[in-house]
């Protein structure tokens, strides 16, 4: 299961979101945009090179987060394509770190997690792990089919990373979904957006803040 992998893999996440961090205050640009965001931005590069032609790492970090994504999509269910198992592997190791930034203490560098999101397990969420999406998304599209509805609005009050929209995209539907996802972090939206992009074609989903 693509969400064990990532946890016990924590400590590369960590590493990773320092990494980024680090970047942004070498090169200036610390106001803003979250470390997370750049993270997640590498996680979809290498996922879209590794299912083009393979993912050759410049950065020794790089290579680290491509080994923990090719282990959490090989660790995908039976049936699904790979380009969805690499997306819910960027989107449960980026998630790991939501919450966290990186802290200056004695002298090094450290992952810190702001305390509102402080989970027992060390870490700033709880991923869903992709049975109970697939699960809720096949029963409410299942439902959607017998009915007469030619639409459906829904809201996620918890989007975190995005595993019932982009499990949307995954199961797919001949019917229009609205989709609209609420959370206290200012990332999430963007890493679903690209995450949808690793498969065009699924004009099923609408994303809104």
């Amino acid at each position: 299961m693509s969400s064990r992998v990532t946890f016990r893999h924590l400590a590369v996440a960590e590493k990773a979101l320092l990494h980024f961090a680090s970047k942004q205050t070498t090169q200036g640009t610390t106001g803003g945009e979250a470390p997370q965001i750049r993270l997640v931005e590498a996680c979809l590069r290498i996922c879209r090179e590794e299912l083009n032609h393979g993912f050759e790492a410049e950065e020794q970090v790089e290579g680290e987060i491509c080994g923990v994504l090719r282990k959490a999509a090989d660790a995908r269910a039976d049936g699904k394509p790979l380009w969805a198992g690499y997306a819910e592997a960027a989107l449960h190791f980026a998630e790991r770190t939501l919450g966290m930034y990186s802290s200056r203490l004695k002298g090094r560098e450290s992952a810190l997690i702001n305390p509102e999101r402080t989970r027992g397990l060390n870490c700033g969420t709880y991923s869903t792990p992709a049975f109970i999406g697939d699960t809720m998304v096949k029963e409410l599209l299942e439902h959607l089919e017998r009915s007469s509805l030619s639409s459906l609005d829904i809201v996620d009050l918890s989007l975190e990373a995005g595993q019932f929209p982009l499990t949307l995209l995954i199961q797919g539907s001949t019917r229009r979904i609205h989709f609209y996802g609420i959370d206290q972090d200012p990332v999430p939206l963007p890493w679903l957006r690209g995450s949808a992009n690793l498969e065009p074609g699924f004009p099923v989903l609408e994303s809104s803040g």
